[in-house]
């Protein structure tokens, strides 16, 4: 994303507490927006389902962000 910088597009990593669970947050004025032409988010899509669970957690770290600033 910092490569080709989608417009409108602000997209956050947090590691939950349990330190193997992630969760992601994509913010736009219309979703998906511009997530389906980026080269590494249809990499990630696939078999996504196949790899989530439901999970309880009460804290997380930012991994790293595009457009939420510092």
């Amino acid at each position: 994303m910092a490569r080709t910088q989608p417009a409108g597009l602000r997209f956050v990593t947090l590691q939950l507490d349990d330190e193997r669970s992630f969760v992601d947050i994509a913010v736009a004025p219309e979703l998906p927006g511009p997530l389906p032409e980026l080269e590494s988010f249809r990499r990630y899509r696939p078999g996504l389902e196949d790899r989530c669970e439901q999970r309880s957690t009460s804290g997380f770290r930012v991994l790293g962000s595009y457009g939420f600033g510092s």
